[in-house]
């Protein structure tokens, strides 16, 4: 799931996720003893690799990728995507245990109601590591890791190319470089629909702009005020000898 949601990141699954087959042992006709009817085997459809049909991984360079070829990407054309190289080393681990004509993923048909009943199931594990009751009360009380939130917006797979495009901001990325990755024709669709302000980032711009104020001064030296006590010290000696 952790290797499925960071790909989903930056879309690299929109359009790439295979519905599942039905279940070709269903509806399969027995004949009773001593029919003459063989018993009718289902026939398997071929599974779909998304190795081969879909994407193709690099993930034994320095810099992994993933290529989306352009009849799966959402703007038709041939994109190659820089992927987490934590991400490259589960994914290769993933694909190394899995025979080469088999689905990198089994993807539900239904991938809106089960990311619904993730986000259910990691609001009731939070709820429950509540170490008081206030704090049981402030969560219940609020719209955290719940499919719709205080404001009405929306927690499904579509949302997560907006958390891509706001972590992207966040880390400081060249809004080019973030267009690049969002694989946007236009740079305003990334900054202005795409990126969001995360709590406490307007404060931290804000702390970061330089002092304008007077800068510090230091009072000059008068006297033998600075002087050490050990060079004091020699002087008064030096004085007595004369």
């Amino acid at each position: 799931m952790k290797i499925w949601v960071q790909l989903c990141l930056v879309g690299i699954l929109a359009g790439c996720a295979t519905s599942p087959k039905p279940d070709p042992w269903q509806n399969i006709e027995v004949p009773p003893p001593g029919a003459e009817k063989p018993l009718s085997l289902p026939q398997f459809p071929e599974p779909v690799s998304m190795n081969e049909d879909t994407v193709s991984f690099d993930l034994d360079g320095a810099r992994p990728t993933v290529t989306v070829l352009a009849a799966y990407s959402k703007r038709r054309r041939e994109d190659v995507l820089p992927l987490r190289p934590d991400t490259a080393a589960e994914l290769r681990d993933l694909l190394g245990r899995k025979m080469p004509d088999l689905p990198a993923f089994n993807v539900p048909d239904k991938t809106a109601k089960m990311f619904r009943a993730d986000l259910a199931a990691a609001r009731a594990a939070w709820l429950e590591g509540t170490t008081s009751a206030q704090d049981r009360r402030s969560g219940e009380g609020s719209t955290f890791l719940s499919y719709c939130d205080a404001s009405g917006r929306v927690a499904d797979f579509h949302a997560l190319r907006h958390t891509a495009g706001s972590l992207l901001a966040a880390s400081g990325a060249h809004p080019k470089v973030a267009q690049t990755i969002m694989r946007h024709s236009d740079i305003n669709l990334t900054l202005s629909l795409y990126s969001h302000t995360y709590a406490g980032q307007e404060a931290d711009a804000v702390a970061a702009l330089p002092d304008l104020g007077p800068p510090a001064t230091k009072a000059a030296a008068t006297g033998t005020d600075d002087e050490s006590v050990n060079v004091r010290a020699a002087r008064a000696k030096q004085n007595l000898g004369a």
